[in-house]
């Protein structure tokens, strides 16, 4: 495996992560594409770069996967991680079968950075968990408790930090199916809900599948329902709003390390990091079409038992993570109607239901 990145290790400034990604850009023209989803307050761009092969190209059928690291500036291995990550999967893409089957069948975004701003300052005065106006941004996502709560907006974007706004464009535009949100500071894995003040616990994909099959990165000592009660969390953000189940991983108990230890934190992650993207994977996958073959846009995947659905793509693609077990599977969406109900077990694979609907 080619790891050439990590033969001088140190952490990647702004400037010099906007040379890397743009010359990875250059260098692997269909397989990495660098766009940014905002700026930070104080004019950074918020650099995402996506991994896939024919990155210029449409695929409907991969799913869409992201890692947002360093939203707080202070906590900065996942930082690192993702940039090794992105170079680790160009350089060794057709040389390790492994990549090669991910970057060929998913559609991967890195964000090295949600809060480039932070991490600046914390590497010359070493305080720079908040953003630039001295604000947590891991406290100021739209919240499922606040009464104020509403679908505008003027709710959702309306006094944000423009970090966040962007990250909410972003997750609302982009129809993602599994996150990892990485921070440092503890070894642990968390999974919604973030706010649980009546103690509601997420039944679509527990985070313990993934810790007890050992590929929760930062070889998580437990995997819980978050440890913390707060407001306003990205976490939660997701599942509530989107299609995306998100998972925290805390992945060191040094907030900020030596750089000299930064090799020694990615051969414990790597392989953990690869495998949690592989759980994209994992579930039922299809198509939502209409009696003329024609795609359904934002039909509802529902399965009985579990409250929260998901909805399908404008390409009327869908994916549904599950646990292993016997679900009934059905699709709502207006002004259509179904032809029947599906019956579907999942193993450790993705299987395949396309649903035809017909007109009312």
């Amino acid at each position: 495996m080619n790891n050439s990145f990590l033969k001088t290790p140190q952490y990647t400034n702004y400037d010099d992560l906007v040379k890397l990604f743009d010359e990875l850009e250059t260098n692997y023209p269909e397989l990495a594409k660098v766009y940014s989803i905002g700026k930070s307050v104080e004019g950074r761009r918020l650099l995402v770069i996506q991994i896939s092969e024919g990155v210029k190209s449409t695929h409907p059928e991969r799913p869409a996967f992201k890692y947002v690291a360093n939203m707080h500036g202070d906590e900065s291995v996942g930082r690192q991680l993702m940039i090794y990550l992105a170079q680790y999967l160009l350089v060794n893409y057709g040389k390790d079968d492994r990549v090669t089957k991910l970057v060929n069948t998913t559609d991967i975004h890195l964000m090295p950075s949600l809060n480039p701003d932070g991490f600046e300052k914390s590497k010359f005065e070493g305080d720079g968990r908040n953003n630039a106006k001295g604000v947590d941004l891991n406290r100021d996502f739209p919240d499922q408790f606040d009464r104020n709560r509403s679908n505008d907006d003027a709710y959702l974007f309306g006094g944000r930090q423009p970090e966040t706004a962007a990250i909410i464009r972003w997750v609302l535009s982009k129809q993602f199916v599994l996150s990892g949100n990485l921070h440092g500071g503890a070894i642990v894995a968390s999974y919604p809900y973030d706010d649980s003040r009546l103690y509601v616990e997420c039944l679509q994909l527990e985070a313990c599948l993934l810790c007890g099959r050992g590929i929760a990165p930062g070889e998580a000592h437990s995997c819980n329902r978050s440890c913390l009660n707060f407001l306003g969390g990205m976490q939660d953000f997701n599942y509530v709003n989107s299609n995306c189940f998100e998972v925290t991983f805390e992945l060191s108990c040094c907030k900020y390390p030596r750089a000299a230890q930064l090799p020694h934190f990615w051969d414990i992650n790597r392989d953990p990091l690869l495998a949690y993207i592989e759980q994209v994977h994992v579930g039922v996958t299809g198509f939502v079409l209409d009696e003329d073959g024609e795609p359904v846009k934002n039909a509802q995947i529902i399965v009985e038992g579990i409250k929260h659905s998901v909805r399908s793509t404008e390409h009327g693609a869908y994916w549904r993570l599950l646990l292993p077990g016997d679900y009934n599977i059905t699709t709502v969406a207006s002004g259509h109607r179904l032809n029947s109900t599906n019956k579907a077990r999942r193993i450790d694979f993705a299987i395949l239901i396309t649903y035809q609907l017909k007109q009312q």
